[in-house]
């Protein structure tokens, strides 16, 4: 299998070693870097066939590049945020669903093993709370707000365990040295969800902190060493030492290979867009 990338930077680079894990063999390579996004549609399509397209360009190039691969009937894995607004996102998901054709969100931390383990003890309805705490020293995006960079992970996780459709209500915001916001999730018990979102620390952290009724408390903390990444009431879970980027990266290919195209990453990535501009629209308290 031959596949492009579009982006060589920091996220590309992470691409080209991660591919070499999922396929040691080769059988499945990056064999065509496109490291300009000014020519990037003559430099993937023209006389050279690929079966699908990796993009981890800035963010604003997301949207016209997935749209064209999609046209085209190329499958496509794309970076967070699919797009930089929930009319953009929804346009990718009918070309999509149009075209019948595969396209993938980078929401990697879903594919976590951490985070997958997590969601098997989970029942929605006993869950009493949720609270996401992410960020790091930057970076500061000249196309991308902090909200758009790291809260798309974040809301991932929260629709994923709480339902893609789960309504959103009552959110309140706040804005010094970091986004801070609550909102309610669901419909008939909606529960309770508290963010903080910013680029100014001085670590980077992910972390979900979701409290249930009967199970206690469970906490996924990405930046923890393999076998503390998840622990229930204190206690660490025994989980898969693989990473989140090769498992998504790795499903990518399997789903391709399968001509599978109906997944519910871009459903999801529009409600994470939606979700980010109700935040932004929210008077903020400073």
């Amino acid at each position: 299998m031959r596949l492009a990338l579009v982006g060589a930077g920091r996220w590309g680079s992470r691409y080209l070693e991660t591919m070499k894990r999922v396929s040691p063999d080769q059988a499945h390579a990056i064999t065509r870097i496109v490291r300009s996004t000014d020519f990037w549609e003559d430099m993937v399509y023209d006389d050279y066939e690929v079966d699908g397209v990796i993009i981890a360009s800035p963010a604003s190039t997301h949207y016209p590049i997935a749209a064209v691969t999609l046209a085209s009937g190329v499958p496509v894995l794309i970076e967070k945020p699919a797009a930089l607004s929930s009319r953009e996102t929804e346009g990718l998901w009918r070309l999509a669903r149009g075209t019948r054709t595969l396209a993938m969100v980078g929401h990697q931390h879903i594919h976590a093993p951490a985070f997958v383990e997590m969601c098997r003890h989970l029942a929605p309805t006993e869950i009493v709370e949720i609270a996401c705490e992410a960020g790091g020293p930057g970076p500061f995006r000249m196309d991308c707000s902090e909200l758009w960079d790291y809260a798309p992970h974040d809301l991932a996780m929260v629709f994923t365990v709480l339902g893609l459709n789960a309504r959103v209500s009552d959110i309140v915001a706040s804005k010094d040295r970091s986004w801070k916001w609550t909102m309610r999730v669901g419909d008939l018990s909606p529960v309770p969800v508290s963010f903080q979102i910013s680029n100014i620390l001085d670590e980077k952290r992910r972390c979900l902190h979701v409290r249930h009724r009967r199970h206690g408390d469970f906490v996924y903390d990405d930046r923890k060493p393999h076998g503390q990444k998840l622990t229930i009431d204190g206690d660490p879970i025994k989980i898969s030492e693989e990473l989140p980027l090769d498992r998504m990266l790795d499903s990518f290919i399997h789903r391709i290979e399968a001509e599978e195209w109906d997944v519910p990453d871009l459903g999801l990535a529009v409600r994470i867009a939606e979700t980010i501009e109700k935040v932004e629209r929210t008077p903020v308290m400073t």
